[in-house]
């Protein structure tokens, strides 16, 4: 019997002590200042004429990835740039048809959000 059970003391100093809990928290909140994810969210931001009219309104345009919702481009914006969000557009804009020649095809679909910021907030890199 003494193979399948344990005695309390063996239970006990097999359970973490109170720093090495301490040291997982730390690294817990340290991967969430990491901002690895919200770079496959975000591809670019897109700096266009219209766009440029927008940012005194305080909206941004970004495209963003295919798989990208509103959710997640909010809380991408948030940790890259580290703003608050009031609202988040997306825009899904579908390929073009071309030609070169007599060789047909089409340019790839693609999502673009439009990011409002609260009052007094800007974005400095796309100014």
């Amino acid at each position: 019997m003494a193979i399948f059970s344990k005695s309390k003391t063996e239970k006990e100093a097999n359970k973490p002590a109170e720093a090495d809990l301490k040291v997982s928290e730390t690294k817990a909140v340290k991967s969430k200042e990491n901002t690895g994810d919200a770079y496959k969210v975000l591809v670019k931001p897109l700096v266009t004429e219209k766009s440029f009219k927008g940012m005194a309104k305080g909206q941004y345009v970004f495209k963003v990835s295919k798989k990208a919702n509103k959710i997640s481009v909010r809380n991408a914006v948030e940790k890259v740039y580290d703003v608050k969000v009031v609202r988040v557009n997306i825009i899904s804009v579908h390929g073009k048809a071309i030609a070169r020649g007599k060789i047909a095809g089409r340019t790839s679909d693609w999502k673009k959000a439009i990011v409002t910021l609260r009052p007094g907030q800007t974005i400095p890199q796309a100014n």
